[in-house]
């Protein structure tokens, strides 16, 4: 399974309220790390403001994370990650 669709089914399960027990602690993971990313890319959602559903606190911090360890300890180049928040998406 590749990084993106590990991501996506991660989110999907924290978003029904059953945290996956395969995600990695990312928001302490030291720098240098699994590396092997510098042909990935990523795209981080963080929507923490939702207009039907109940909303995500922390989701933005969340995205920060990712979008860090991506960087960081999985490698992939800050031209290849991608981070859209509330504001951006036009839901704030």
């Amino acid at each position: 399974m590749n990084l993106l669709a590990a991501v996506l089914i991660a989110l999907i399960q924290t978003a029904n309220g059953r945290p996956s027990a395969a995600w990695p602690e990312i928001a302490s993971e030291p720098r240098g790390g699994a590396g092997n990313g510098e042909s990935d890319a990523a795209l981080v959602i963080a929507i923490e403001d939702y207009l039907l559903v109940e909303d995500v606190e922390g989701a933005g911090q969340n995205a920060a994370d990712w979008y860090r360890w991506l960087a960081r300890t999985r490698g992939v180049p800050l031209s290849r990650i991608h981070r859209l928040n509330d504001a951006e998406l036009g839901t704030a």
